[in-house]
């Protein structure tokens, strides 16, 4: 496997894409995604990860894991396991960061029932550098890991795929109006988007945008570049425009031995904030971000974006 590392968001975070080394019929199980930053308020490690395929839970970026950074050379994270839990009994799963070093680093997983007090160990790689960190692609460009944009097979995964490339635009907020831009590349080999947002004196964001075909929702991971702040979910049951994310705090891992499940189930219906998607074709995107109110939404900030002169989809 083939593994590219890079720093997001001022160095907040890093992001690894993995795909095959070499082309195999193994290919569909090797494309895989993480983000990992520090929670500085809880002084614990954060993962999101999302692998499609046919082995993975499902559930697009939903899927995570927190812990602590050992020592220097380790860190160990760990989740409730939602593809072995059972009604009756949890199962939980851990995975190690070991030898950490300027030039390589090893990954070990462990699984374990929670009666159990013993990991059994499930997979070890090693990894070795081979190179500076790469430059990345150009803004609105696939990411490391594209080949044909067709892993994920269905309509379904492509509902938002007229965002790729590169827009600019306007924000209106409580701050007043400024100039925005927006971009989007497919990852994952077309399974996902990596979308950024940057305005002058707003937060910028990194947003990993896809379709989970367990719970036939959209997930939107976001995470921007303030101290503090961890990564936030918006899940949506419909694509394309006309989509209403609604904000789910309670999708976010709190515990790693909790399943997150429920903060999923009623995320519409808990949520303080929403983003509805008004436009999105391929000459302009525009989406409103509310807040409840009462019974009621009210718009808070509003975004309007269109293609970038000379900028290829």
């Amino acid at each position: 496997m083939h593994h590219t590392v890079f720093p997001i968001l001022s160095g907040k975070a890093l992001v690894e894409l993995a795909e095959p080394a070499a082309p195999s019929s193994d290919a569909r199980t090797l494309h895989g995604f993480s983000i990992r930053y520090f929670d500085d308020t809880k002084q614990r490690w954060v993962m999101t990860q999302y692998w499609p395929n046919p082995n993975s839970p499902g559930v697009a970026f939903l899927d995570q894991l927190v812990g602590p950074q050992v020592s220097p050379t380790r860190i160990e994270l760990f989740s409730y396991d939602i593809s072995r839990s059972t009604v009756k009994k949890s199962a939980l799963r851990r995975y190690a960061f070991v030898d950490i070093d300027g030039d390589r680093f090893g990954w070990r997983s462990a699984k374990r029932m929670e009666d159990e007090k013993n990991w059994t160990p499930s997979l070890a790689m090693d990894f070795k550098k081979t190179g500076p960190v790469p430059p990345l692609p150009a803004a609105g460009d696939p990411l490391p890991g594209f080949d044909r944009g067709k892993l994920c097979e269905g309509d379904a995964y492509r509902s938002f795929h007229a965002l790729e490339g590169r827009w600019t635009g306007t924000v209106e907020d409580t701050k007043g109006r400024a100039a925005v831009r927006l971009t989007a590349g497919q990852m994952l080999d077309g399974c996902a988007l990596a979308l950024t947002l940057a305005a002058k004196d707003r937060p910028h964001v990194f947003i990993a945008l896809g379709y989970s075909a367990r719970l036939k929702r959209w997930v939107a991971l976001a995470l921007d570049d303030r101290h503090g702040t961890s990564h936030q979910y918006w899940l949506s049951e419909t694509g394309g425009a006309g989509a209403v994310f609604y904000k789910a705090p309670h999708a976010r891992i709190s515990s790693p031995t909790k399943s997150w499940w429920g903060g999923i189930k009623n995320a519409a219906e808990d949520a303080g904030e929403r983003l509805v998607v008004e436009t999105l074709n391929e000459n302009s995107v525009s989406f409103v971000r509310e807040r409840r109110d009462g019974s009621s939404w009210r718009p808070s900030v509003r975004y309007a974006f269109t293609r970038q002169k000379n900028a290829n989809k």
